[in-house]
């Protein structure tokens, strides 16, 4: 009898007083939120790839979007890499041994023998598109300095970030020694780096 007087009491308060005890909305006159106003947000202008500046992540990010920050410690990684693989002090990735490319084109051909597996790191400028193909990846030729153009293929996967970042832009990446295959693309958020 108790409880079913002390559930009629509480039904005829809550009747009462449901405003008060209601989830606070948009309508509710004790609201503790502010009432929600819908505006339509300016985007402002954005730069010829269409990335907006006054909401820069509301577009998709892409491999230009995150070489921008990247190159700096990519270029202050090269550097040291590239000091320390001159007075022959290679520094190891994942059990393998990590080389600059201009390093290792002054070795002959005994110490080049001796680096089959290890990984180069290579700066270039992307010089063209060779191939496409679902099953061997991407070839693309890039120069180093002032070298002829030199062959290196990619995952197919690197495809669409390879066009974004277009001819003559400058590309890190790390490939298998002897062939220069295998590469993987740096700084394009894609490890972290």
């Amino acid at each position: 009898m108790l409880k079913n007087l002390t559930f009629r009491i509480l039904l005829l308060l809550s009747v009462l007083f449901s405003n008060s005890l209601a989830y606070p909305n948009e309508d509710s006159t004790l609201s503790l939120y502010p009432p929600k106003i819908h505006k339509d947000y300016d985007f402002g202008a954005g730069d010829e790839r269409g990335r907006n500046f006054k909401a820069p992540f509301k577009q998709e990010k892409d491999a230009l979007y995150f070489l921008s920050f990247h190159k700096e410690k990519l270029a202050l990684f090269y550097n040291a890499l590239e000091k320390n693989s001159a007075n022959k002090q290679y520094a190891r990735f994942r059990g393998r041994i990590l080389i600059t490319h201009s390093a290792y084109n002054i070795l002959d051909s005994q110490e080049k023998k001796a680096l089959q597996g290890a990984l180069v790191m290579s700066r270039f400028t992307l010089a063209s598109f060779m191939k496409y193909s679902e099953l061997g990846g991407v070839g693309v030729g890039g120069k180093i300095g002032a070298e002829s153009e030199r062959f290196f293929s990619f995952d197919s996967r690197y495809l669409s970030d390879l066009q974004t970042l277009g001819i003559e832009s400058e590309i890190y990446a790390l490939c298998v020694l002897p062939r220069f295959d295998k590469c993987i693309l740096l700084g394009i958020g894609e490890f972290g780096i």
